[in-house]
Formats: structure tokens, C-alpha cells, sequence
């Protein structure tokens, strides 16, 4: 998958190609996806992804940030990628995600309802604040916990996991979170 893709060229190459899951997805993205700078670990998410310090959710970056994948790789039923993309021409930031089910993959129309109601019909926006935001909220997990959140289980999973294990210097991102 090609590190300026859209979400039409990802569905279309998945599909020619007979991806059945999203392990065999993430396998036909083009390297720089999971370079430094390019990928995000989320150990906790507001949205109804589910996400955890022992399996986070990873965000992935394409070129200039206008392509935009989540992906739950552990945590719940759908393993699902779930894409936001900026549309140029609109000017507009549209959702959707492709699915895996029953070893056929599918795209959703864009702005499905099930990604509208967490995110209204109020003009899209990302939310995602980087580092910043995500020390501070291990910071306060910290302080109301007395200790920092627990991330040995993660960190005895990555070099094991065809995902995790291709995110580039993911202990020096980890250590830079305070985690």
C-alpha cells in the first residue's frame, strides 16, 4: 500500500489481492506507515474502539497526515481498519472503514452512522493532540493511581507481533511517553 494511498486505492488493492484480515492487510502497507513520526499508540482511546495498556490501538499517518488509519488489532470482536482521510477538493475530513468479515472485505459509504454518533453531524475534525496530550493523561493516571499504568505485558508482546513489532523505535516512543 502506497504511503500516499486513499482509502479507494487501500479498498481496491485489499480486494484485488483477497485480504481476508487485517493481519494480512497491515503486511501490504508501504514501510514508512510505522517509521517515527508516522504512527501513534493509544493505551487509551475515547472512542468506541476499544484500546488498553496491555493491547493499544494504533493510529497510522500517511503523507502529510491526510490519510489516517486506526486499527484494533487485539481488543473486540471487529478487527476493523477504520480510516479518516482529508478530501482536498472539499475541503472536508470523511470517515470510513473497510471490513473483514467471513473472509471478505467491504468498505462502508462515508460518514457511516455507527462512526456519526460518536462524532456527530458537525463538521469533522481530528482529535488526536500527539504526545503532549498522551503524557499528560499517563501523567494523571499516575498521580490518581500512585504509580504509572503497567505496560510489561505490552512490551512482552511487541517483538512478536506481526503489527506491533513493525512500528520503528516504538521503545524509544514508549520511553518518551514516561511509560
Amino acid at each position: 500500500m502506497t504511503f500516499d494511498s486513499n482509502v479507494e486505492s487501500l479498498y481496491k488493492t485489499l480486494k484485488k489481492e483477497k485480504v481476508k484480515n487485517i493481519v494480512s492487510a497491515i503486511k501490504l502497507f508501504d514501510n514508512r506507515f510505522f517509521e517515527e513520526g508516522q504512527y501513534a499508540v493509544m493505551f487509551r482511546s475515547l472512542s468506541i474502539q476499544p484500546s488498553s495498556y496491555k493491547n493499544p490501538r494504533i493510529l497510522l499517518f500517511g503523507k502529510d497526515r491526510k490519510l489516517r488509519i486506526g486499527i484494533n488489532h487485539h481488543i473486540g470482536e471487529e478487527r476493523n481498519l477504520e480510516i479518516l482521510q482529508y478530501r482536498s477538493k472539499s475541503k472536508v475530513w470523511e470517515l470510513r472503514e473497510i471490513k473483514f468479515n467471513n473472509g471478505k472485505v467491504s468498505l462502508t459509504k462515508a460518514n457511516p452512522s455507527i462512526c456519526m454518533s460518536c462524532h456527530g453531524d458537525k463538521e469533522i475534525t481530528p482529535s488526536f493532540k500527539g504526545k503532549v496530550a498522551q503524557v499528560n493523561e499517563y501523567t494523571m493516571d499516575h498521580l490518581s493511581k500512585g504509580r504509572m499504568p503497567d505496560i510489561s505485558d505490552f512490551r512482552s508482546l511487541i517483538k512478536k507481533d506481526p503489527i506491533y513489532s513493525r512500528l520503528k523505535n516504538l521503545n524509544g516512543y514508549l520511553n518518551g511517553l514516561g511509560l
